[in-house]
């Protein structure tokens, strides 16, 4: 549901999610927002009442590090997310 509806969609807070499935996502993020502010704007795709939330991949992957600089803006970062459950 979150693939169909929510690819390219761009946030209050600046926040694209440009790649979304069913258990992870990739956004683009002001640099200048922290990790449980970019967090805070993709899980608002989750619908009310959802046991789901997005949280950022917080290890390494493939030796580079998330969030990663945006090749295409300066001042922008790339996210990876993944779903879990509330906590």
């Amino acid at each position: 549901m979150v693939a169909i509806a929510n690819d390219n969609t761009e946030h209050a807070a600046g926040v694209h999610i440009f790649a979304a499935g069913p258990s992870c996502c990739a956004a683009c993020a002001p640099s200048d927002l922290s990790l449980s502010a970019v967090e805070a704007e993709v899980a608002r795709t989750e619908p009310r009442g959802s046991v789901l939330v997005w949280r950022a991949f917080g290890g390494a992957l493939g030796g580079d590090h998330v969030p990663r600089p945006c090749p295409h803006h300066v001042g922008r970062q790339h996210w990876l997310l993944v779903r879990e459950i509330k906590r």
